[in-house]
């Protein structure tokens, strides 16, 4: 076996297991923007077509994207419900991260999030959620030790609800979460007609989570625990021809499930397993990710006499005269499910 070659564990650790970063939650990720040159912008649109009949678009996505010439995204248009102006604009800084966004409600394009940045971390010094473009709903605050987020707090209506501390070790790491609730923070009310006497609320109780780090041969581990109890283990491994991440969830001690990712040069594959309480194989699931076709292969129960399933698509694709994909077609027995379109403006042409 060839020798394999850890990445700074500082670059995967940023990607792995980092301070929570709320915007993630109320952003879609962009999908199929990848491309080469100098691009302006990209549009684009998914469809989903019915088997009943080829002629029903039930896209679910459309997007157009700009960027600048460092090619660095600027900004991203999203619409909805088939309307011809954009239904969420999200505006970004010059290090690609996202400054607000505003959502059409029919009438006027009004501010939902806007968050505000002091150094060159990606994570804002606030994070704010409007109701109706004027009422502050809910904030984000961050505290920062050089770019590093050490203390996170959430504010509703302006009240503390809960806050949560970071620690690091001397790489960088993140070893620690400490989630702390204040006493208007979340829980349970129970009513007055249950517990007798007066409406109480029983806070949620504090937890933490902690992160342990190992190389084992040429082998990064990352393991995580809850309450002291092993949640979800991590390994990571590269070299020049081939990316291995794989996840390990466990439940009351004993392995769940495992899900691991393959990237090679010219394909990926992702393999899915279930286990049951004896460590037993449950179910499984394969999918092989070629550039002209994707090939699935899976079984939902290891008990029954039933075939594995076996479904293959496959993928059209028309490219540019400068490279870049502008329509992706995937057929399924001849008939087509789903199509992408772009439309590319360049730059420099």
């Amino acid at each position: 076996m060839k020798k394999i070659v850890i990445l700074t564990i500082f670059l995967f650790t940023s990607i792995l297991y980092s301070q929570r970063n709320t915007i993630n939650s109320y952003v879609v990720k962009l999908r199929n923007a990848e491309h080469i040159d100098c691009v302006n912008s990209i549009y684009i649109k998914e469809y989903n077509y019915s088997k009943r009949k080829e002629k029903i678009d039930t896209s679910k996505f459309v997007s157009k994207v700009f960027y600048d010439k460092n090619d660095e995204i600027i900004k991203r248009f999203d619409y909805f419900r088939g309307l011809e102006k954009p239904s969420q604009i999200i505006t970004y800084d010059s290090l690609s991260r996202i400054l607000n966004i505003e959502r059409n409600d029919g009438n006027q394009i009004t501010e939902v999030i806007s968050q505000y940045f002091s150094n060159n971390s990606k994570y804002p010094d606030s994070l704010n959620i409007y109701s109706n473009g004027l009422t502050k709903r809910k904030q984000i605050i961050n505290h920062f030790s050089d770019t590093l987020v050490i203390k996170q707090e959430l504010f509703t209506n302006d009240t503390l609800r809960n806050y949560t501390f970071f620690e690091y070790d001397n790489k960088k790491r993140l070893i620690k979460e400490l989630n702390i609730n204040t006493k208007y923070g979340f829980g349970i009310i129970l009513d007055k007609s249950f517990t007798g006497t007066e409406t109480k609320k029983d806070l949620n109780p504090n937890d933490s989570t902690f992160y342990k780090y190992e190389n084992k041969l040429d082998t990064l581990i990352i393991s995580e625990y809850q309450e002291n109890k092993l949640e979800r283990v991590k390994k990571i491994l590269k070299n020049e021809n081939v990316e291995i991440d794989i996840k390990q969830d466990y439940w009351k001690g004993k392995l769940s499930n495992t899900v691991s990712t393959f990237k090679w040069k010219d394909s990926s594959k992702t393999e899915y397993r279930s286990y049951n309480d004896k460590l037993e194989l449950r179910s499984y699931g394969n999918t092989f990710f070629y550039s002209d076709k994707i090939v699935s292969k899976w079984k939902h129960s290891m008990t029954n006499d039933r075939p594995e399933n076996i479904v293959i698509t496959r993928i059209k694709i028309i490219y540019d005269r400068y490279g870049n994909w502008i329509n992706k077609s995937f057929i399924l027995n001849e008939f087509k499910e789903r199509e992408i379109k772009r439309k590319i403006e360049y730059n420099c042409h």
